[in-house]
Order: structure tokens, then sequence, then C-alpha cells
């Protein structure tokens, strides 16, 4: 009896586990991706969400272009990129940048962000997967998360942060891909 329920809860772990690419996107009916792929970046859109101006950190143009070249270098170590490609990759990205105490006013020491983003891949204009993410909170392993919030209380924080935080971003949509 006690070998047939692990058996039966192996099976149930396998099946419950397995999933045909991993991969949280909505495949096309009939979508025809190849288990080896490369993907070139379309568009990309960001939306910037702030409280406050700070001209020392990227406005929402300079932000899209930071993305962009994060992308790209991301899917280039991976060697996915290819400006050749057939799939596309499209993006629209929300981005909240929260300065540490914008509820006091202070506007000039990052304090986090917030990430969500829908993207879909196509390839001639055809649409071959989508998905839309909840909010993410990038997180920096246990001894980045103490790192950053020592400097955090001790007012270090600058466009450095905001930049790895971004990666993280990054480093999940990639992670994401079919």
């Amino acid at each position: 009896m006690f070998k047939k329920s692990i058996v039966v809860l192996l099976l149930a772990l396998l099946v419950g586990c397995s999933s045909k690419n991993g991969s949280p996107y909505n495949l096309t009916e009939g979508a025809n991706l190849p288990e080896v792929k490369q993907y070139k970046v379309g568009v990309v859109n960001i939306n910037l969400v702030k409280k406050y101006d700070n001209e020392k950190y990227p406005n929402q143009k300079a932000l899209k272009e930071l993305f962009v070249s994060k992308i790209k270098t991301e899917l280039t170590k991976r060697a996915i990129f290819s400006e050749n490609s057939k799939y596309v990759l499209n993006l629209d990205v929300e981005y909240r940048r929260i300065f540490m105490g914008e509820a006091f006013g202070m506007k000039s020491k990052f304090g986090g962000s917030r990430f969500k983003y829908k993207s879909d891949i196509k390839s001639k204009e055809l649409q071959l997967g989508s998905y839309e993410s909840s909010e993410f909170v990038a997180t920096h392993g246990p001894f980045g998360a103490f790192w950053r919030a020592a400097k955090m209380y001790t007012g270090q924080t600058g466009i450095e942060e905001e930049v790895e935080d971004i990666e993280v971003y990054v480093k999940l949509v990639v992670d994401q891909l079919p």
C-alpha cells in the first residue's frame, strides 16, 4: 500500500510539474516555435510611473533605451539574439520608480521599483504567443537585499541601484520566453 501511494504521488508530481516548454506564455493554437530559436527586439513601450521628477534619473525615453539595450545584451549572453530573426519580441512595460521618503516630498535617493509587462511574440505579423505578468519587485538574493537595505538606510542609493533593478527585470523577461 505504501509503495502504491509513493508511485501515485510521484506520478501526480510529474504530471503537475510538466509543461510544454516551462514558459508562462499563452501560445497561439498551431503556433510552431522550434526548440532552439532566436529573437529580435521589436516594439518596446515604457510607461514610467513616478511621483516626482528628478533630472538625475533616466526619463521615459532614456529608460526605454536602457531597457532595450539590457534586453539585447541578455539575449546575446544566452545566444538567443539575432537582428535577422523571424521571431519578434514586443513589450509593453509599466515601470514604477519610488524614491526614498517620497511620501514626505523627498526625491533624491532611489528607494525601489515595481515592474509589470505585457509581451507578445510575432512572426510576420502572426502572433505566436503572449504573456501578461503580475507586478514584480526586484529581488537581489539574501546578501543583495541586506546590502541594498544598508545602502537605503544610510541614504546611499542612486541610479546604480535602479540599473540593478532593471537588470533583474530584464532577466525575468528573458527567463520567461518560450
